[in-house]
């Protein structure tokens, strides 16, 4: 389902822009909005600003929760996530533009399966990302990228402070952009 509304928010947008006229997507004081996913994590809404040609610093936040119910226990997951970072567009002259990313992301997750003790882990995260933006019209683009990320969380179990949890996360991702000044 997920995977549906994704494909089906990314054709309305590549439809709709278009008929948005504008500029150069990358150049300064351009403002991009972009709504990716990894298939795990949900939806991950992203608002960036050109401070310069090509190079973006963005913000994201990011709240996921999951129910999932076997043999009559309902497991519940939730995630947050919010972050800071720079992307940059490597100019090709083309509509297939290459970039390269980097956040810091303050990530917090809890796991209930209301039978055993709560489980929670955060603290901050690195995430790098590369990929192609596949420009659509004059203010869209498709994005295809691949991210690493790498955490040292603290877990608690119950309210009891656990050992430290290792994150190292390789996931696809795919997006849409818009661009507007």
């Amino acid at each position: 389902m997920m995977k549906r509304l994704l494909v089906s928010v990314i054709l309305v947008g590549a439809l709709a822009t278009p008929a948005l006229a504008a500029e150069q997507p990358f150049q300064q004081r351009t403002w991009e909005l972009t709504l990716e996913s990894d298939f795990d994590n949900g939806f991950v809404p992203r608002i960036g600003y050109y401070v310069m040609d090509n190079l973006a610093v963005s913000a994201l936040a990011m709240f996921d929760k999951s129910e999932l119910k076997i043999s009559g226990v309902k497991d519940t997951t939730t995630e947050q996530r919010l972050g800071l970072g720079l992307d940059f567009n490597i100019p090709t002259g083309t509509n297939v533009v290459p970039f390269v990313g980097v956040a810091v992301e303050y990530i917090n997750l809890e796991e209930d399966d209301g039978v055993t003790p709560v489980i929670k882990v955060s603290g901050p995260a690195v995430d790098i990302s590369g990929g192609v933006k596949i420009l659509v019209g004059a203010r869209g683009s498709v994005n295809l990228g691949l991210n690493y990320t790498t955490a040292t969380l603290d877990s608690t179990v119950g309210g009891v402070s656990g050992p430290d949890t290792d994150v190292n996360d390789f996931s696809g991702t795919v997006g849409y952009s818009l661009y507007f000044r």
